[in-house]
């Protein structure tokens, strides 16, 4: 917000547009993975203040050899801790080779402080479960003035 007889200036301006990203996996996560981290699938980006929001989407794309008990799932770190208790999930009990399933979640939080913070994905795969290249996450930083 501006009052009135603010000098607005080029930093304060910039913080008003929202900063997007987005990357793709660069490779596929084994089966048999526990909270792996997915290649290609990190960002890395810098907050100009406190308190700025980031909302993550998020989407894994899990390529199933055979049926399952035990669940495959993704979710986010921020700057190296597990900040998500959102996932995407996958079970498949009665499936057989080639099933597929893509999974998207939603994420949104604030980062306290200002500087550079790094986004990533990590995921969980049964014996017969990878992540596939076809995974993604997207992510927009919103600044206040």
């Amino acid at each position: 917000m501006f009052l009135a007889g603010e000098n607005i200036t080029a930093g304060r301006l910039n913080r008003l547009q929202p900063k997007p990203y987005i990357v793709k996996a660069s490779g596929s996560l084994a089966a048999g993975s526990t909270n792996a981290d997915v290649p290609g699938c990190s960002i890395a980006f810098t907050t100009e203040a406190a308190n700025a929001v980031v909302q993550c989407s998020w989407s894994t794309d899990y390529d199933l050899t055979g049926a399952s008990t035990t669940l495959a799932s993704s979710r986010l770190m921020l700057d190296g801790a597990t900040g998500s208790d959102v996932f995407t999930i996958n079970q498949e009990n009665a499936g057989g080779a080639n099933d597929r399933v893509t999974a998207a979640q939603f994420w949104q939080f604030t980062v306290a402080s200002a500087g550079a913070h790094t986004i990533k994905m990590i995921a969980t795969t049964p014996a017969n479960t990878t992540v596939n290249v076809y995974t993604a996450i997207k992510l927009l930083v919103i600044e206040v003035a």
